[in-house]
């Protein structure tokens, strides 16, 4: 099966991809997330990760806007890989979109790239999917 992986490096990110993906059955699989050593209190035990692809209320929670990846993880660790297995449908995933990283609570931005104690250096998420093919072409 094909696979999206998607590095974030901001708490608010336009992402580029180099095709739109027509995914039929895309399946969210892992999050690792790397952070800078110390403890970041504001994180709250994790992230919440919203991209704006994922339709349809694939995700419902009451502690977040629908849709959003919620991603555990131990403020501890410099890095944390999580793995999932969370079929989110056929999404249409255009080239271009953006992304948002909120904490566990979904109340506070996140910081990226600079220094301080937790503060995260990157995210990745993957996702895989059943096919790539663009049948309206054909």
């Amino acid at each position: 099966m094909p696979v999206i992986r998607i590095r974030i490096t901001s708490a608010r990110q336009n992402v580029l991809l180099p095709v739109q993906v027509k995914a039929s059955n895309l399946i969210f699989k892992r999050a690792v997330i790397v952070q800078y050593g110390g403890v970041n209190p504001n994180l709250d035990g994790g992230i919440s990760v919203h991209c704006s692809f994922i339709a349809g209320y694939s995700i419902l929670t009451n502690t977040s806007d629908s849709n959003d990846l919620i991603v555990p993880m131990d403020p501890t660790k410099n890095i944390n890989d999580i793995r999932f297995d969370l079929s989110l449908g056929d999404e249409f995933i255009k080239q271009s979109f953006f992304i948002d990283v909120l904490n566990y609570n979904n109340v506070a931005s996140v910081s990226f790239l600079n220094t301080d104690p937790g503060a995260l250096k990157y995210v990745d998420i993957y996702f895989e999917y059943s096919n790539l093919y663009d049948f309206e072409i054909y």
